[in-house]
């Protein structure tokens, strides 16, 4: 699901914007990892 965002991504963004949306993903994945570990992350 990840990889077809991110191509989706990759058409209309420019290098910057794509290198910021992939570390945003990048995050997000970490936090739900660690939630779904039990760890408590905050939303910000």
């Amino acid at each position: 699901m990840i990889f077809i965002l991110s191509l989706c991504l990759c058409a209309t963004y420019t290098l910057r914007e794509q290198t910021i949306a992939r570390f945003m993903l990048r995050k997000a994945q970490a936090a739900a990892l660690l939630r779904w570990r039990g760890h408590h992350v905050p939303l910000s």
